[in-house]
């Protein structure tokens, strides 16, 4: 049995699985089930495990390798816009937000640096942007927030 693969492959899983249960419970939670929040959640540990247990690895692999450069803006872009507005539209402390940036920016380098279709110098300095940009992130954090509760309030007062 090849351990490092079982490692890898578990790794990725649960960080799928975190990921896709608190996007699909928070989601529901705020536009469906408003009163009855605990059916948000056993709906969102349905479709994070039914995403998780037919979602392979060779996908991920093929979606990369497919389209090499669109392939990796997909794999970074569009999730970081997802936790993006996911992060700063539900109510968490600054350091649950902090934590959950930590969390993305890890899973974000160690699935990149798994399905990498680029050379290892190209590849070192898109994790060096990586850390980059979330160490940023990081750090205006509070600023961020700011800026979404004040949008909220506009809302609200039209």
């Amino acid at each position: 049995m090849n351990l490092e693969f079982l490692t890898d492959n578990l790794i990725l899983n649960l960080s799928l699985f975190l990921i896709i249960f608190l996007v699909v419970s928070q989601a529901l939670k705020i536009t469906i089930f408003k009163k009855n929040k605990s059916i948000s959640y056993i709906i969102g540990v349905i479709i994070a495990i039914l995403a998780v247990r037919y979602m392979t690895l060779d996908q991920i692999d093929f979606l990369a390798h497919t389209y090499s450069s669109l392939g990796t803006i997909i794999l970074l872009a569009v999730p970081f816009i997802i936790v993006f507005f996911f992060i700063y539209s539900i109510d968490l402390r600054s350091t649950s937000r902090r934590i959950l940036w930590g969390f993305y920016l890890i899973m974000n380098i160690y699935i990149f640096n798994q399905v990498s279709p680029f050379s290892t110098d190209i590849s070192l300095e898109i994790t060096i942007g990586i850390i980059f940009v979330g160490g940023f992130l990081i750090l205006i954090d509070k600023w961020i927030r700011e800026r979404f509760i004040k949008i909220k309030l506009r809302e609200r007062a039209r």
